[in-house]
């Protein structure tokens, strides 16, 4: 592995580990639905805008899609912890196999299009960004 790869890998890793804990905090939020005080999809924003910025970085496809797998494939085992903490000894393992069921399937249908929207916004205003002429102040 080349230098340059293994910094550009290093660097995605860290974008989506930056963009987990608010999908993870999102997919938690969803299975406490109950007793969450705001509608769930006030949950989304935040990971949303993580997600775009990951794409308006620019980077590299390989690169973008290894911070969205990052960030999309460990949000339910942290939502998973994340849920499990308050709760007893003795319902523990119950809590958590709805917790990582009701993860998982949100994951499936909620967060993995979310994200991939979410980036490729980022990388549409990216695009028009670099596109676009600055303004010239010489008269």
């Amino acid at each position: 592995m080349n230098g340059r790869l293994r910094v550009d890998a290093l660097g995605s890793a860290a974008r989506g580990a930056a963009a987990l804990p608010a999908a993870a905090t999102a997919l938690a939020c969803l299975v406490l639905r109950d007793h969450v005080p705001c509608p769930p999809w006030i949950a989304f924003i935040p990971p949303a805008l993580a997600w775009a910025s990951i794409g308006l970085a620019g980077h590299s496809m390989e690169s973008l899609l290894m911070s969205l797998a990052l960030s999309v494939g460990l949000s339910p085992l942290l939502a998973t912890g994340m849920v499990l903490l308050p709760a007893g000894p003795h319902e523990a393992s119950m809590v958590a196999l709805i917790a990582f069921r009701q993860s998982i399937a949100a994951t499936i249908g909620i967060m993995t299009p979310l994200a991939l929207v979410s980036a490729w916004i980022g990388g549409a205003v990216r695009g028009l960004l670099d596109r676009a002429n600055p303004p010239t102040w010489n008269t």
